[in-house]
């Protein structure tokens, strides 16, 4: 599937004074409120619109809302139950999580009760269902005496579907308590467009969240990143300087393997960036699942994961973009399922380069670095085969379950640098040997041996015209799923770069006939 190369050089609003502060607070009065608390869909099935319902976003209106599943009578296929005030399908769950779901799922009840004397609101959820609703990961169970399931639900409490499987909950909904004031330690100008829930995880700079989008209900991951969270000058500074590659880069990109920057908020003392939400997790979580499992991936779905990885991959490098921290941790999947889209994220170290520009930084993560890296030790020059390297050694992992270098004694450095690649182990019993060429190639010490990125979707291993079909068809969802408001956002001149329109390359067609073996 053909993208427009165009797209990729498309603005993000940037929708905040850069001197704001932020602290207002909200004139919206209870009120003026429509509903008193909003259930927000953390899948992107639950986001569809339905024949009978929108799902993008769920407002409690009254006081007691049911949730349920829409079940076929056998007279008639157009037979819902009436009794739920929200009827899910099976277009918005996968089969699996549907058939273990009911009619009526759950409820959620709003009334006064007295506490220490004093009347106030409760939020209840009562589970209806057979095989059980869960809360933050945790299955509702009676209350103690009584026959009742049910739990006081707070703001940004999880609600999950039963999924039968070693995770037995599938998360499907945040719920946000609209009458409690929200917290002031979050900008106004962030919440007023955004609704922040949950934390995703933290990093050097700050915290990722997941936030909805108020007027869509779309969910996203927002990075925020603290100005001054280091008293050394010179350490802000580099770190200011990570965080303005990691902007730029994210600005100019567009493709469907590389994570999009969809909204920058800047006020006075932090940087909102607003991402797309990948529901998979990251590849690294993927790997640890299947090995918990004491299971493998297959290698027809490797083939699938690495076909996307090479296509981000060479996008960024005929942008003149080298990653220089590929790992799994750093590829984000968008969904649970097994077969799914892979997006290349975290470009702090990151680097763009024009055309008589070389790289010393010694930089990336010690398992993924190449030779010429470690060899160098930040004075000698190297290229983007660094990248390639680093593909190789994922690409390793994803086959075999085991990292291609470790030292008994000495350093990890030492054996990388001495470029042995081993694959006699019983655990590559079951792996092609064109896949083994492929791992051969990437992983050859000198870069200028080492395969070239077009080279590689001449290999026997990638020339399978049914995974590129099924990568295709992965790729037709996503482009049809599009927003097309988020073609139209304008960036502050101030964030962005100018770039050269002859290296702006839109999605590479794979190769339709196989040139040679590798």
């Amino acid at each position: 599937m053909d993208f427009d190369s165009q797209e990729n050089t498309e603005p993000v609003e940037h929708t905040c004074d850069s001197q704001d502060s932020g602290f207002l607070e909200s004139q919206q009065t209870q009120s003026q409120l429509e509903y008193w608390g909003r259930l927000y869909p953390m899948r992107s099935s639950l986001q569809k619109i339905g024949k009978y319902h929108c799902f993008s976003t769920i407002h409690l209106t009254k006081n007691s809302m049911k949730i349920g599943m829409k079940r076929f009578s056998r007279k008639t296929d157009s037979n819902i139950d009436a009794t739920a005030d929200v009827v899910l399908s099976r277009d918005n769950l996968p089969l699996e999580i549907f058939n273990r779901c009911s009619k009526i799922h759950f409820e959620i009840q709003r009334k006064e009760v007295p506490v220490l004397g004093v009347t106030t609101t409760q939020v209840r959820i009562i589970d209806h269902s057979s095989n059980g609703t869960y809360i933050n990961g945790h299955l509702l169970k009676s209350n103690s005496g009584g026959s009742l399931r049910c739990k006081v639900l707070k703001t940004n409490d999880v609600i999950g579907f039963p999924d039968g499987k070693s995770m037995p909950n599938y998360d499907a909904y945040i719920f946000i308590d609209s009458s409690l004031s929200v917290s002031s330690q979050i900008p106004y100008t962030v919440r007023k467009k955004y609704q922040v829930t949950v934390r995703l995880g933290a990093g050097t700079f700050g915290e990722v969240s997941l936030v909805f989008d108020r007027e869509t209900g779309k969910a996203c991951a927002m990075k925020t990143i603290v100005k001054d969270v280091f008293t050394n000058n010179n350490k802000l500074d580099k770190y200011q300087k990570k965080l303005k590659n990691e902007l730029d880069i994210l600005q100019r990109v567009k493709h469907p393997n590389v994570i999009q920057l969809v909204d920058v908020l800047d006020c006075k003392n932090q940087h909102f960036l607003i991402l797309e939400f990948m529901e998979g997790n990251d590849l690294e979580h993927r790997l640890e699942k299947v090995r918990r499992e004491e299971g493998r991936l297959e290698e027809n779905l490797i083939k699938l994961y690495f076909y996307q990885i090479l296509q981000g991959v060479q996008y960024l490098h005929r942008n003149g973009i080298i990653h220089r921290d590929l790992k799994p941790a750093n590829i984000l999947l968008a969904s649970t399922e097994k077969e799914t889209i892979l997006k290349i994220t975290d470009f702090g170290l990151s680097k763009v380069l024009s055309p008589a520009t070389m790289m010393k930084t010694l930089c990336g993560t010690k398992m993924y670095l190449a030779p010429e890296v470690i060899r160098g030790a930040g004075f000698y020059e190297y290229t983007e085969q660094v990248d390639v390297w680093s593909m190789g050694v994922i690409l390793y992992l994803c086959l075999s379950g085991d990292e291609p270098f470790y030292a008994d004694s000495g350093s990890i450095e030492e054996v990388i640098t001495e470029g042995v690649v081993a694959m006699d182990s019983p655990d590559w019993s079951m792996v092609s040997d064109d896949a083994k060429t492929v791992i051969s190639n990437l992983l050859v010490k000198d870069p200028n041996e080492r395969i070239k990125l077009n080279e590689i979707y001449h290999t026997s291993w990638l020339q399978d015209q049914e995974m590129i079909d099924r990568a295709n068809e992965l790729y037709s969802v996503l482009d049809s799923s599009i927003d097309s408001s988020s073609s139209t956002m304008i960036v502050d001149s101030t964030l962005s770069f100018s770039m050269d329109e002859s290296s702006v390359s839109g999605f590479p067609s794979p190769p339709s006939k196989k040139l040679r073996t590798l």
